[in-house]
């Protein structure tokens, strides 16, 4: 009885509703979204800067926005730090078989944009 309601939001997404009191008074607080922020430093290191700062950025948010008991802004920010780590992760691989690809198959590598002499 006393668990926060679920509803369902647009595109069909969960999400908690904070209005829930247990018969103490106290409001209980959803869990803690996940940071991304381990995951978004490792992308920007190893695959593709711009997309990773982008997620470390909202994966900072996530924290901040819990403990101001923004618990929806929070969820929002876990997401939208997820999908930009996600997106550099895609891309950095991507750009890196891209290299491999055509550095096997052509000869041509992107690093020093030089062709091998045969």
């Amino acid at each position: 009885k006393n668990f926060p309601k679920l509803a369902v939001g647009k595109k069909h997404i969960l999400s908690w509703k904070y209005t829930n009191k247990t018969t103490t008074g106290i409001t209980t607080p959803p869990p803690r979204p996940k940071t991304w922020l381990a995951s978004s430093i490792l992308t920007t290191i190893f695959c593709c800067l711009p997309f990773g700062i982008v997620g470390i950025v909202y994966a900072a948010q996530v924290s901040a926005n819990y403990e101001a008991g923004r618990y929806e802004e929070a969820e929002r920010a876990s997401r939208i730090a997820r999908n930009w780590t996600i997106a550099s992760f895609l891309f950095g691989g991507g750009f890196y078989l891209i290299c491999l690809l055509l550095y096997y198959i052509f000869g041509i590598n992107l690093l020093t944009l030089s062709a091998l002499t045969v």
